[in-house]
């Protein structure tokens, strides 16, 4: 059942290539601690799909800033 993953140009993948089964990229932090980085005109990008869930209706994205 171990069959080798392969490429798209049919060369094998190599070991270790991708995200892990089970490893996340996000983590929880509570709202005290993300004001105490932050102040209140800063802009915080957030996923669409999360903010769509949460109910919260956007209407325009928002442009990456330049630092």
């Amino acid at each position: 059942m171990n069959s080798k993953s392969l490429n798209k140009d049919g060369t094998p993948r190599k070991k270790g290539s991708g995200r892990t089964k089970g490893s996340n990229s996000f983590t929880y932090i509570p709202l005290n601690d993300l004001q105490k980085i932050f102040n209140s005109e800063i802009s915080i990008p957030v996923s669409r799909v999360w903010l769509r869930n949460l109910g919260y209706q956007h209407t325009s994205n928002i442009e990456k800033q330049e630092e």
